[in-house]
């Protein structure tokens, strides 16, 4: 127990294992808390916050399982974790982070305000990552690429989304109208109906 796998140190390995734990933990927690008959009665602007919290801490946790970012930040020197036989690739990271910000954008409960909100913050914990610990691609270009490919499947998940609470909002307002035309069209009718005779004897 314990033991990290040939070549990776161990303090790496260890600051992994904890970090996919405690993800784990969160996970399950957040799982447990949403379904229980509580949450029905909290207010969905808390329940927004709940969830983003929820991502942001997923995101800071895909950082700290990723062997150069652990590395980078234990002080490894970041020739020693990118020599010739590493195989060390940010595809699997930025990946990672694509399948939430979809999640987030049209599984969650969250609004097209907050996403923005969201947006930012994910852009912001990359960026300092890129800052901080520099990119674990051996050249510019592949980062670039990572990093645009990143922030175009964000703009477009959260355009998207405005146009579906759009899209939804025209319907209900739709719906709304056919109503208010159905009312108005039975209230005409029955006031204009002939009304039934009164009898002749009082």
């Amino acid at each position: 127990p314990g033991k990290a796998p040939p070549g990776i140190p161990r303090s790496i390995f260890l600051h992994q294992m904890f970090t996919t734990l405690c993800g784990t933990g969160i996970c399950i927690t957040f799982a447990i808390l949403t379904s229980l008959p509580c949450i029905e009665q909290l207010e969905f602007k808390v329940l927004e916050r709940l969830v983003v919290v929820e991502l942001i801490l997923n995101a800071m946790g895909a950082f700290n399982t990723d062997y150069f970012y652990v590395g980078r930040v234990q002080g490894f020197p970041k020739d020693y974790l990118l020599d010739e036989s590493s195989d060390v690739s940010e595809g699997p990271l930025y990946l990672y982070l694509c399948l939430t910000t979809v999640v987030a954008h049209f599984l969650a409960p969250l609004r097209w305000r907050i996403l923005m909100f969201f947006n930012i913050i994910y852009a912001c914990i990359v960026g300092v990552a890129n800052v901080v610990a520099g990119s674990a691609e051996q050249r510019i270009p592949n980062t670039m690429t990572n990093v645009l490919c990143y922030v175009g499947i964000m703009v477009s998940c959260c355009l998207s989304k405005r146009r579906l609470e759009y899209r939804e909002r025209c319907l209900v307002l739709e719906s709304l109208q056919e109503k208010m035309k159905r009312v108005e069209a039975e209230f005409k009718t029955s006031t204009t109906s002939p009304q039934p005779e009164q009898s002749r004897h009082s």
